[in-house]
């Protein structure tokens, strides 16, 4: 199974919701998770789920330019 990006997080200390939505269309991922509500959030991330975390067993974080990716391997 290949590696894939099931979140993108963004740290609500840098962006609005609307610039961070902004982002990660402009990164080329949803903003929305079927119909559901855009965003998941913590007190300190925008989580943008692109598909259910069941689908991989392991997950790593990247980083790029101050943006979280979580994937599946």
């Amino acid at each position: 199974m290949d590696s894939k990006v099931q979140s993108v997080r963004l740290k609500k200390k840098d962006y609005s919701l609307q610039q961070a939505r902004s982002i990660v269309r402009e990164l080329g991922y949803k903003d929305t998770y079927y119909g559901k509500s855009p965003f998941t959030q913590t007190d300190n991330w925008y989580r943008f789920r692109q598909f259910n975390p069941d689908k991989y067993k392991q997950y790593i974080i990247r980083k790029k330019k101050g943006i979280q990716y979580v994937i599946g391997v």
